[in-house]
């Protein structure tokens, strides 16, 4: 301690002591997964480039909002995007289903690379959006028709907008002008980015589920079924939300959430019964019946 110049001290490591890895007795399968695509990173794919790149210009023309690759992968995994949905959108964004020009090199498959109605070669892009068969026209007709224009404008549907519906949101500049806005106006736009990015994910696997019985097993469908398929769906998904918000989590945030998703498209069929959350009755497409309206 006296001493004026102190004495050199050896900071290395012994070679006994530096343990390099994870340690086997705490690995998970999970961290070890995590190591080895952390170690070797698998080059991005000219398709799965193009289609971030069109799912960011399409959200940022519709939402002002310019997402990173990043948070339009997370968007994908979203709760309000259905399962098969997550993995429907994620091969689709990775290019990866068996459609158009993988069929050109197989001789006795090869008349599938062509769209029968349109005669030109299918692709994604093509068969949700741009195909002349009855389902893709329905489809978003039946959509955009019920669509409530009250906090957002209907977007115009294209591969990117589909691909990054996840990402849909209220705008990023009118947040920006009334950070403080916490009153029913601003729980209307969550709930209708909310209900855009449902419907937008569901009529777009629906048109796929529907292309795919075509092209595959040749059966057609009739205007009146394409338009109970999609009723059906949208219901299925509107009773999963009631049963949800009133029976499993029963949180004020999330009922508020589901009422504001769904009340402007049913009030569109009629006045809407008190706590029509807890009622089954109340569905997409009924009969307007109903007296008492709820202003909730």
């Amino acid at each position: 301690m006296r001493k004026n110049v102190e004495d050199p001290t050896d900071l290395s490591i012994p070679i006994e002591f530096d343990v390099q890895g994870a340690k086997l007795s705490t690995l998970t399968q999970a961290i070890a997964y995590r190591g080895i695509k952390d170690a070797k990173k698998t080059p991005t794919r000219n398709t799965t480039r193009g289609n971030l790149q069109k799912a960011r210009d399409a959200i940022h023309e519709y939402t002002g909002s310019l997402e990173t690759d990043e948070s339009i992968w997370l968007s994908i995994r979203k709760h309000e995007i259905q399962t098969k949905i997550r993995q429907f959108l994620y091969k689709t964004m990775h290019g990866t289903q068996k459609i158009g020009k993988f069929w050109a090199s197989i001789a006795t498959y090869a008349h599938r690379e062509h769209c029968r109605e349109c005669g030109v070669t299918e692709t994604m892009e093509h068969i949700l959006t741009r195909c002349r068969e009855p389902p893709v026209r329905m489809i978003w007709s039946l959509v955009k028709q019920a669509w409530p224009r009250e906090h957002l404008e209907w977007p115009r549907i294209s591969l990117g907008l589909i691909l990054g519906c996840g990402c849909i949101k209220s705008d990023d500049n009118e947040r920006r002008e009334h950070p403080n806005e916490n009153g029913p106006r601003q729980h209307g736009k969550k709930g209708a980015a909310r209900l855009a990015m449902i419907l937008i994910s569901e009529a777009a696997h629906l048109i796929w589920v529907l292309r795919c019985e075509r092209a595959i097993h040749g059966k057609q469908h009739s205007d009146n079924e394409i338009g109970m398929r999609w009723k059906n769906i949208i219901n299925v998904r509107l009773t999963s939300d009631k049963i949800i918000a009133t029976k499993i989590k029963r949180e004020n945030k999330f009922t508020n959430l589901v009422k504001s998703t769904w009340r402007p498209l049913l009030i569109k069929d009629g006045p809407l019964p008190h706590n029509w959350i807890n009622n089954h009755e109340v569905l997409v497409g009924r009969r307007p019946r109903y007296a008492p309206i709820e202003e909730d």
